[in-house]
């Protein structure tokens, strides 16, 4: 059944995997599977947040509090594009 549709012209299609959860503030963070592409994006489709990586499978969101700023510095995996500050 398809309940809600969620577009972006940064990943006009995709052609696999992908997710999409709509958040307490009623913003959705959309996995673009098959892309390089991750949103955050607002009810009326404008960008709130995005994020490119090699390949997007699933984003997950992890909402504030959630974590410590010094548990996600511990469990960051510097890749060869950057690392967190």
């Amino acid at each position: 059944m398809f309940v809600q549709q969620v577009t972006d012209g940064i990943a006009p299609s995709s052609g696999c995997c992908g997710s999409a959860r709509v958040l307490p503030t009623g913003n959705y963070v959309v996995g673009w599977g098959g892309t390089p592409w991750f949103t955050e994006n607002q009810p009326n489709g404008s960008q709130a947040f995005r994020l490119a990586a090699n390949f997007i499978y699933r984003a997950i969101p992890i909402m504030p509090g959630f974590y410590t700023r010094q548990q996600l510095r511990d469990g960051w995996t510097p890749s060869s594009t950057g690392r967190m500050p």
